[in-house]
């Protein structure tokens, strides 16, 4: 199940760009299947398999609507804190459109797009820029 995962995130983690530039060249793998086995099974085969269910289990369930019987409008717009809803070009889990889409919801709130070809897995800041990004991002918040 594992080595599954991982290669189910082979297709669904990452921007399509990543693999039509070849990115993963630059994380010193000479071919997809060899960042396949390097990268992605190194890094889900050691995993505990009930920590996975255990996220499943919370986005399955991770629905603020369920509060106001299915108005997400509704639920998103009692949120009171100050908040930054950020996207991942590219993510094909959590896709940016969709994100903003929820964003415009809540209030006082600020949208913001990553620059990236690695997808979800922009979250591995495999790309230098991510950091840039992310750092303005959280300064911009926290100076406010």
């Amino acid at each position: 199940g594992l080595f599954r995962q991982a290669r189910l995130w082979a297709v669904m983690g990452l921007n399509p760009e990543f693999y039509k530039r070849e990115y993963w060249r630059s994380m010193k793998y000479a071919s997809v299947e060899e960042f396949a086995t390097g990268f992605l099974e190194t890094y889900y085969e050691p995993l505990d398999p009930n920590n996975l269910l255990c996220m499943a289990w919370k986005w399955q369930r991770g629905d603020v609507s369920r509060n106001t019987n299915g108005d997400i409008k509704e639920a998103l717009s009692r949120i009171k804190a100050k908040t930054s809803v950020v996207a991942f070009n590219g993510d094909m889990f959590v896709p940016p459109d969709t994100l903003k889409y929820e964003e415009s919801m809540v209030p006082d709130s600020k949208f913001y797009t990553i620059d990236t070809i690695c997808g979800h897995f922009a979250l591995f800041a495999l790309e230098k820029q991510y950091m840039e990004q992310i750092n303005k991002i959280l300064s911009e918040l926290l100076d406010s």
